[in-house]
C-alpha cells in the first residue's frame, strides 16, 4: 500500500471516530429515575430523595424517586432488577430486601438478590439500640442477662416489629450469643410495639434509634449497647454490640444504591465516583434523620456485603425454622 492510500484510509479512520464520539453523549443526558421499593415517608425513601438532589445538583439532570412499595420491597426490587442497564433507572434499596425478604416470600421472588443487580456502593446506615425499660433492674448488658437467666419461667419479652424484620433477627443472634432467655412479642411495627414497651409490658427491643433515641433522651428507655462500629459520640458510656458480643453476627439494616445488573464498567466507576463524593460532602450527613451514618462504600464492598447477609441471614432463617407464608 502506497504511502498516499495509509495517509487517505488514516484521514478516513480519524473523520469516522470523531464522528463516533461525538454521537456518544455524556452520562446523563436526560432524567435518571430512583425507584424507592417503600412508601414515602420510610427511612429509606428519605436518604434516597436527598440522595436525588444531590445527585441532580453534581449532574445537572433530574433524579427523579420512584416510589413502587409493597412486599417487603420485592414489587420495587423486581422493576430495578428488569430495567435497562444504561444508568437511568438506579435504586435505593435496604439490606433486607435482598438478604431476608427473598427467603420469607412465599413462591420466591422475581429477581436474583445476588446475580440481578449492580451494586453501586453502600449510603447509609440506621444504627441501633439495645434498650430496654427504664423500670427494669438491669444497668448494663451483664446484668440483663444474669436476670433474663433467674426469670426462666417468666420471661423477658423483646419488641418484634414482625417475623423475619431485623430487629427480630438481631435478637434472636444476640440473645444465642450471650445465652439468655427471652421471647418476642410480635407486632404489627415497631410504632406499636413502642406504646407496651414504654408501658412495661414488654422489657426490651434492638430497634433503630430513629424508634429508640428520643426515649433514652427521656429517661424511658435504658440504652446498653449500640450496634454501630464505635461508641455513639452522644452516649460514650454505652459499649458497642460488638464490645460485649464479638461473634454475634448482629448486622445492621444498611441503605445501598445499585442498578440493574449488566452496567458497562465505566458507567458503575462515573456513578460510583459521583456518589462517594456526595456522602463525603458534610451537608449530606447533616440531612440525615437521626440515627443514620453516612457510610460510603465501593462496589465491590457492597457486593459482598450483600453476600455475606444472604448467607447469614439464609442460615438463621433455616435455624429459627422460619418459613414464608
Amino acid at each position: 500500500m502506497t504511502t498516499k492510500w495509509k495517509r487517505l484510509l488514516a484521514g478516513l479512520f480519524a473523520i469516522t471516530l470523531a464522528a463516533a464520539t461525538s454521537g456518544q453523549e455524556a452520562f446523563p443526558s436526560k432524567p435518571v429515575r430512583m425507584i424507592v421499593p417503600y412508601g414515602a415517608g420510610n427511612v429509606t425513601d428519605v436518604v434516597g430523595r436527598e440522595l436525588a438532589r444531590g445527585l441532580s445538583q453534581r449532574w445537572g439532570q433530574s433524579v427523579v424517586v420512584v416510589n413502587m412499595a409493597g412486599a417487603g420491597g420485592a414489587i420495587g426490587a423486581a422493576a430495578a432488577a428488569r430495567a435497562t442497564p444504561d444508568g437511568y433507572s438506579l435504586t435505593m434499596l435496604a439490606m433486607s430486601a435482598l438478604a431476608v425478604t427473598p427467603r420469607l416470600t412465599k413462591g420466591g421472588v422475581p429477581y436474583d438478590p445476588i446475580r440481578d443487580f449492580t451494586p453501586l456502593g453502600m449510603v447509609a446506615v440506621p444504627y441501633a439500640f439495645l434498650a430496654v425499660n427504664s423500670s427494669l433492674p438491669v444497668r448494663n448488658v451483664q446484668e440483663l442477662v444474669s436476670y433474663a437467666r433467674s426469670r426462666r419461667n417468666d420471661p423477658l419479652f423483646y419488641l418484634n416489629p414482625g417475623i423475619g424484620t431485623l430487629s427480630h433477627l438481631n435478637m434472636e443472634l444476640l440473645s444465642r450469643a450471650l445465652d439468655f432467655p427471652t421471647q418476642g412479642a410480635v407486632y404489627k411495627g415497631s410504632a406499636e410495639g413502642m406504646t407496651d414497651l414504654l408501658a412495661g409490658r414488654i422489657h426490651l427491643t434492638i430497634d433503630p434509634l430513629s424508634v429508640t433515641l428520643s426515649h433514652v433522651q427521656t429517661g424511658a428507655l435504658r440504652a446498653l449497647a449500640y450496634t454501630g462500629p464505635s461508641r455513639h459520640p452522644a452516649f460514650p458510656d454505652v459499649p458497642t454490640v460488638a464490645e460485649i458480643a464479638p461473634n454475634s453476627g448482629v448486622s445492621p439494616v444498611w441503605l445501598g444504591l445499585l442498578g440493574p445488573k449488566g452496567m458497562p464498567q465505566a458507567l458503575v466507576d462515573k456513578i460510583s465516583k459521583d456518589l462517594q463524593a456526595i456522602l463525603a460532602a458534610p451537608e449530606f450527613a447533616s440531612r440525615m434523620p437521626a440515627g443514620l451514618m453516612v457510610s460510603a462504600t465501593t462496589p465491590e464492598e457492597l457486593g459482598a456485603q450483600i453476600r455475606r447477609n444472604h448467607e447469614q441471614f439464609g442460615r438463621l432463617l433455616s435455624e429459627l425454622n422460619i418459613k414464608p407464608e
